[in-house]
C-alpha cells in the first residue's frame, strides 16, 4: 500500500512537472524571434527519460507482490532526479534585448531590469559555473552553460556602459574571493577553484551506486517461483559432490541437475542419494542455464519424491540470497571507502597549506587549488 501511494504522488510530480514543460516550449516558441538565453532542450530529454524509465520500473515494481517499499522508494529517488533535471530546465530562461532583460522562473513570476539597473557581476567558483548579475538588491543567477550567456553579458556590459558614460559593469569576484579568503581561510570554496565540480563528481557516483546497489537488491533478492521454472520428472542414477554443490546425473539425459549449497539447505543428503539408483521417480522444478565458459546444466530449485520434499524453494531462494548478500556487502564496503575519500578531499580542500604538497596534489590537480 505505501509503495503504491508513493508511486500515485510521484506520477503526479512527474506528469505536472511535464505538462509544465509542454507549456513552456510553447511559450519559448512565442518568443522564438527575441534574444534569450536558456540551458540546452538536452537537459530537459535527460530528465524525461530517466524520469519515465523509472515511473514505469516503479509501476512494474509495484505490480510485483514480493518487491520491498525500500525498491520501490529508490526508484522514485531516481524519478527524482529526472524531474529535478525538467526543473532545472524550465526555471533557467531570460529574455533580453539592448534595453533590458527579464528573467522567467519555474513559478511563472517574472522579474525586468534595465541595464542601468546594475550594480556589479561575478563568476561562482572563478571558474564561470553561474554568472550572477546584482541589481535593486537582487542576484539574477545565469547558469554559464547556457545558450547565449556570453552574449548576454556582453549586452548587459554594454546596456550598462551605455547608461553610465563608457563605465564599465563591476565586477565583483575578485574583491569577494579575497575577502572570503580573509574571514573564511578554512573554507572549502575559499582554496579550490570549481568546488562544484567536486560536489556534481560525489553526487553523480553516489547516484551510480545507488543504482547498482538497487539493481543488485531487485535481480539477488527477487524470489524465485514454481512460474519461474520448468517441471520435469526423472530418475537419478548417479551423483557427486564438489565443494558445496551436488550434481546428479539422470537416465537418457545428457545435462546434468544442480543443487547448491546441498549441505546446509537439502533436508535428507543420504536419503537422497540413496535413491539415485535408477529406480526412484523425482519432481524437479528447475531452470536451465547454459554459461558462456562451461556446459550446460539444470539448476534444481524444488526437488521431491515419494512424498518427501529435499529441496523446496524457500531452501533455494535462501541459498541464492546468500550471494547477494555478499555482493551488498561488497558495494556497502566500497561505499564506506568512497565516503572517507570525499571526507578527506573535503578536508585537505579547506586546509591544504596544513598538508605536504605532494598530498594535497594527489587531490587536487595543481591548477585547481591555491594555498
Amino acid at each position: 500500500m505505501a509503495g503504491f501511494v508513493i508511486m500515485i504522488v510521484m506520477t503526479i510530480l512527474f506528469l505536472w512537472t511535464g505538462f509544465g514543460c509542454i507549456r513552456e516550449c510553447a511559450r519559448r516558441k512565442e518568443l522564438s524571434n527575441q534574444k534569450a538565453t536558456y540551458l540546452s532542450s538536452y537537459l530537459l530529454w535527460v530528465g524525461v527519460i530517466c524520469g519515465a524509465v523509472f515511473l514505469v520500473a516503479g509501476w512494474f515494481a509495484v505490480a510485483e507482490p514480493d518487491v520491498g517499499v525500500l525498491t520501490i522508494i529508490c526508484f522514485a529517488a531516481f524519478l527524482l532526479l529526472g524531474v529535478a533535471l525538467m526543473m532545472g530546465w524550465k526555471n533557467c530562461h531570460i529574455v533580453y534585448d539592448h534595453q533590458g532583460f527579464t528573467q522567467y522562473n519555474i513559478l511563472k513570476m517574472q522579474r525586468s531590469f534595465t541595464y542601468d539597473q546594475l550594480t556589479g557581476y561575478r563568476f561562482t567558483q572563478s571558474g564561470g559555473t553561474d554568472l550572477k548579475l546584482y541589481a535593486c538588491g537582487k542576484t539574477i543567477t545565469v547558469d554559464w552553460m547556457s545558450k547565449n550567456a556570453t552574449d548576454f553579458l556582453c549586452q548587459a556590459k554594454a546596456g550598462y556602459a551605455q547608461y553610465n558614460n563608457g563605465r564599465e559593469l563591476t565586477n565583483r569576484w575578485e574583491e569577494i574571493r579575497k575577502a572570503k579568503k580573509d574571514t573564511d581561510k578554512g573554507s572549502f570554496s575559499a582554496h579550490v577553484h570549481n568546488p562544484s565540480e567536486f560536489l556534481i563528481a560525489f553526487i553523480l557516483l553516489l547516484v551510480f551506486w545507488v543504482g547498482i546497489s538497487v539493481a543488485c537488491c531487485i535481480v539477488g533478492f527477487k524470489p524465485i517461483t514454481r512460474e519461474d521454472c520448468q517441471l520435469q520428472t526423472v530418475t537419478f542414477c548417479q551423483w557427486q559432490t564438489e565443494k558445496d554443490t551436488l550434481w546428479l546425473c539422470a537416465e537418457g539425459m545428457e545435462i546434468r541437475f544442480k543443487i547448491g549449497g546441498y549441505e546446509e539447505y537439502l533436508s535428507d543428503f543420504q536419503g537422497l542419494t540413496e535413491k539415485c539408483d535408477g529406480g526412484t521417480v523425482f519432481v524437479v522444478w528447475t531452470e536451465s542455464y547454459e554459461p558462456d565458459d562451461g556446459e550446460p546444466y539444470y539448476h534444481i530449485r524444488e526437488l521431491s519424491a515419494d512424498g518427501v520434499v529435499y529441496r523446496s524453494m524457500e531452501d533455494s531462494n535462501q541459498y541464492s540470497q546468500e550471494g547477494a548478500w555478499t555482493v551488498l556487502a561488497l558495494f556497502g564496503g566500497m561505499l564506506v571507502l568512497f565516503l572517507a575519500l570525499a571526507w578527506l578531499t573535503y578536508r585537505i580542500g579547506c586546509n591544504p597549506g596544513k598538508y605536504p604538497k605532494w598530498v594535497v596534489y594527489a587531490f587536487f590537480k595543481k591548477d585547481s587549488i591555491s594555498f
